[in-house]
């Protein structure tokens, strides 16, 4: 009898990891049959280039997180490729030509991550909760789906702020498997987790609260061993050790390049504005209503969930003070790492709060704190599996209509990029009759966030300034500007539409003030008769007298 319990459960579990894979797998397949690879070339077609640029004996160049773990792995993938495409040149031109290779190569990658998290985070919860495992394993699993509008699409963006759930998460889930065994981790475990935090910190700055709350928690978790200061404090030093190498590792590839992106970091740092580009100042409290507001209108239900959290946690720290019943050293430690932790983040991310996507990393650590919530609930006399058994049923949902109203919009996305595409064909086709010269001969400039191919590949070289002749050549008579009033880290200056010979420009409405000028010059949209597809989109440049 026993043994045919054990059976069960063990075909649940094993159904469970199917049903974790089965919405991440949908969308994921869905995008590759409806992809919009140009949609979002900012970051991704930025490291792509750059990735492909150590194979033409380059360095290195776009510093600006600095997102060098981002270049490593795009490297490696490239390099897979390399023995099948005969030769250095053969092997830049094939990418150049055909960048959705490389881009299929890292979605695959994002998903494999995915997977796994999710697989660890699933295995990780079935074994410490004790009521509706299965249950509440899978929908901790898929909470970080549910609570992010942005999270099914990291599923295949090549981006710095696709790394939190597959690798930040991983990371707070290895730490907490080594804390719950109550026992001093040992020093070479503390140095490879500082290790793997400092590496992640070089992905994108903000993930140095990982390393920095992870040698709190350690110098809490030997605290509650009822180690000395001193101890706690070397435990501390070892994971920070650890962390120290991983960053210094990190900066290695880009050592040319560190006086330009020390630049770029002292002007985050003592600068108000998206990336600098404000008036001085490190912070100022205006920015916290401000966020909070954001918050509220764009991630209401990560907003309420994470207050209802904090709420339930606070009712178990009464609770737990009041009674004999005390919580072991390594579930406070990291319940306490994780709580400062988000403090730390949420206050990084009011500085740069209308960026939604960098709030994906408050997702990524919420779901682990949430589970250490319910399994502290359940050593409580109070009575939840009713509600613990509602909210899971609520998470599921929301991962279903996330999923749902994300393909629906990567449908949309989709869908632009293709008519944008015959969009312009038919542009320039029509141009050229009207000035009776070849289609070759139209001159055309594309503003930021047009999503065309050779829009996203010469938006990327002009940032990091590589491969410029060999995307003339993929894209003759085109060229790309940054009309924005943002200032940015890019290795050389960006060409100005003033320096420009232009017949067309191409500007998606992004919202920037380039219309004022192209208007100021005598530039008009496409004519309507024309018959072309997003006439608003295109603009020709007045005859000259």
């Amino acid at each position: 009898m026993i043994n045919l319990i054990k059976k069960s459960n063990d075909k649940a579990e094993r159904i469970g990891y199917l049903l974790i894979a089965i919405p991440l797998v949908i969308y994921w397949v869905y995008w590759q049959l409806n992809t919009s690879y140009w949609f979002n070339a900012d970051p991704a077609a930025v490291y792509f280039l750059d990735s492909l640029s150590i194979f033409a004996g380059k360095s290195y160049a776009y510093v600006d997180h600095p997102g060098t773990p981002i270049q490593l792995i795009g490297s490696f993938l490239l390099a897979l490729t390399y023995p099948f495409l005969g030769g250095q040149e053969a092997f830049i031109n094939f990418h150049l030509a055909r960048p959705g290779a490389f881009f299929l190569m890292t979605n695959m990658f994002l998903l494999m991550m995915n997977i796994v998290c999710a697989f660890v985070f699933y295995k990780t919860a079935i074994r410490i909760l004790r009521q509706d495992r299965i249950l509440g394993g899978i929908a901790i699993a898929l909470s970080y789906f549910a609570l992010h509008p942005y999270s099914f699409p990291s599923l295949t963006l090549w981006s710095h702020n696709s790394l939190n759930f597959p690798f930040g998460t991983l990371w707070l889930l290895w730490l907490f498997v080594e804390l719950r065994k109550d026992q001093e981790i040992p020093q070479f475990k503390l140095m490879l987790l500082g290790l793997a935090a400092g590496i992640l910190s070089m992905a994108q700055m903000y993930f140095t609260a990982w390393l920095i709350s992870g040698i709190f928690t350690v110098f809490i978790f030997s605290l509650r061993l009822n180690k000395s200061f001193r101890q706690a404090f070397v435990s501390g030093i070892y994971m920070f050790a650890g962390g120290a190498i991983g960053i210094l590792a990190m900066l290695v590839p880009i050592y040319k390049e560190l006086p330009r992106f020390i630049s770029w970091l002292t002007r985050i740092i003592t600068h108000q504005g998206l990336y600098g580009s404000g008036e001085e100042g490190i912070y100022s409290l205006s920015f916290i209503p401000l966020a909070i507001g954001f918050w509220w209108e764009n991630i209401r239900p990560m907003i309420i969930i994470l207050l209802v959290t904090l709420v339930i946690l606070g009712m178990i720290a009464y609770w737990k003070n009041k009674s004999t019943d005390k919580i072991n050293p390594g579930i406070f430690a990291m319940v306490c790492g994780l709580l400062f932790q988000l403090g730390l983040i949420l206050l990084l991310m009011t500085k740069a709060a209308l960026k939604l996507r960098y709030s994906l990393s408050v997702a990524a650590i919420l779901p682990v704190l949430i589970l250490l919530t319910l399994y502290l609930l359940e050593t409580t006399p109070w009575r939840t599996i009713e509600l613990k058994k509602a909210f899971y049923t609520i998470v599921l949902f929301g991962v279903a209509f996330m999923l749902i109203s994300e393909i629906g919009l990567q449908r949309q996305r989709a869908f632009v990029e293709q008519d944008a595409a015959i969009a312009k064909m038919q542009a320039v086709t029509r141009l050229a009759k009207e000035k009776r010269v070849s289609e070759n001969d139209i001159i055309v400039v594309y503003a930021y966030a047009v999503p065309l191919k050779c829009a996203g590949l010469l938006q990327a070289s002009n940032w990091i300034g590589s491969f410029k002749e060999e995307i003339a050549v993929v894209c003759p008579n085109q060229h790309a500007i940054w009309d924005s009033n943002i200032e940015l880290n890019i290795s050389e200056y960006a060409i100005d539409i003033r320096d420009i010979t232009w017949d067309m420009v191409i500007w998606p409405g992004n919202g920037t003030n380039l219309p004022d000028y192209l208007y100021s010059i005598g530039a008009i949209n496409m004519p309507e008769t024309w018959r072309v597809r997003r006439s608003s989109w295109f603009f020709i440049h007045p005859v000259s007298e």
